[in-house]
């Protein structure tokens, strides 16, 4: 079994401000786990345990849904800077729900094509976000973070251009697949 996320990834201006959010915070405060370890910074829609055959069926079935992506020209919308408050905080963009995300999830769920999902992605509370920082953050240095990060406008859209499938460990840099 292997780790997949389905996810999408950032484009344009969106993307640019979390790269420079993340530049900024590695430069200023040397907090890079999250920039030296992601594969793109992206939404991550659903993720858990999955089997290589159902990578396989997993990967047919998201380019189909990729064409059908292209043509529909969905645009999704940044809401701003978010924290999940915990002793290492987690900065985050949030985004609107819109209703691609859920159709995506729900395709996914029905799919069949996961043994267990992440508790991130499996609830209802399920949150649309991109995390810039986490895991060498610390509730001592959170208002310095929000301070440096106040200084770039989170609000952008963009337009979605596919559905990354992307593996990941504790252990090992994410790679998209």
């Amino acid at each position: 079994m292997i780790n997949i996320s389905v996810n999408v990834p950032l484009q344009g201006v969106a993307l640019d401000r979390v790269l420079r959010a993340q530049k900024i915070l590695d430069e200023e405060m040397n907090i890079s786990f999250q920039k030296k370890n992601q594969s793109v910074p992206h939404i991550n829609l659903l993720s858990g345990k999955i089997t290589h055959i159902n990578i396989k069926r997993l990967r047919t079935d998201v380019v189909k849904f990729n064409k059908k992506i292209i043509k529909k020209n969905f645009r999704i919308k940044t809401n701003g800077l978010g924290v999940f408050i915990t002793d290492k905080p987690v900065i985050y963009v949030r985004y609107y729900r819109f209703k691609i995300f859920l159709a995506i999830r729900k395709f996914l769920t029905l799919g069949k094509y996961f043994n267990t999902l992440d508790n991130s992605t499996a609830s209802k509370l399920w949150t649309p976000k991109t995390t810039i920082a986490h895991k060498d953050t610390s509730l001592k240095n959170l208002s310095k973070i929000i301070s440096l990060l106040n200084k770039i406008d989170f609000y952008e859209d963009f337009k979605v251009k596919k559905i990354n499938l992307t593996s990941f460990s504790s252990d090992k840099p994410e790679v998209t697949i």
